[in-house]
């Protein structure tokens, strides 16, 4: 079952690398796109093969990483159902870093929806089980878990944000703390594209209005 794994990582990276090329020549990148047609078809085949079709969640996470990529997360839905039906799959059996890449993926979901108390169960269950010496995974999983907890009220320690150099956080964190609204506002407007581009603008946005 490694096979599968290795098959469907390079897959995808290959489609990736592919579609940057395609389009830096002007041409319509479909290599990422077709890849998710591919992967869809293997899902089905696993799921076949009973309550704990091993490589599945794998396959999944990858089918994740190219929607995100594509800017198509709403396909990700089916899937999500498929994991939330426990008929089908008992998620506790799949191996760590699969529920981890998971968890992480549909916290990110969960926070486009604006739905932070979801989106913090899942991407604080990304961040406890994630392997503690990956900690450029750890980063990316903060980058999403900070706002959200932001927008419920909870405040990171200073610790994390030094660790992980969260540094576009530490006025955003600083402000509720003093009551500065302006240094939040500051902060918001230093860093918008970056918030922006992540998708966790509208979870600090809503700082100003707490």
């Amino acid at each position: 079952m490694e096979a599968l794994y290795v098959v469907a990582y390079k897959i995808r990276v290959l489609a990736q690398r592919a579609d940057r090329e395609v389009g830096s020549s002007g041409k319509l990148p479909e290599k990422l796109k077709g890849t998710s047609s591919f992967l869809m078809k293997v899902f089905g085949v696993l799921a076949q093969k009973g309550p704990k079709p091993v490589g599945t969640l794998y396959v999944i996470c990858q089918l994740f990483k190219i929607y995100f990529k594509l800017g198509t997360v709403h396909l990700c839905r089916s899937f999500i159902r498929s994991i939330e039906a426990v008929r089908i799959f008992d998620f506790e059996e799949f191996p760590k870093r699969d529920k981890v890449t998971y968890m992480y993926y549909t916290g990110r979901l969960e926070v486009f929806n604006e739905n932070f108390p979801t989106a913090n169960h899942m991407l604080s269950y990304a961040f406890t089980h994630c392997n503690p010496h990956s900690e450029a995974n750890i980063r990316m999983i903060l980058k999403y878990l900070i706002p959200v907890k932001l927008s419920l009220g909870i405040l990171p320690q200073d610790w994390l944000l030094e660790k992980y150099n969260l540094v576009e956080y530490r006025n955003v964190v600083l402000a509720p703390k003093s009551g500065d609204l302006r240094l939040l506002r500051a902060a918001l407007d230093e860093h918008e594209g970056r918030f922006l581009r992540s998708g966790v603008y509208l979870a600090e946005e809503n700082l100003n209005h707490s």
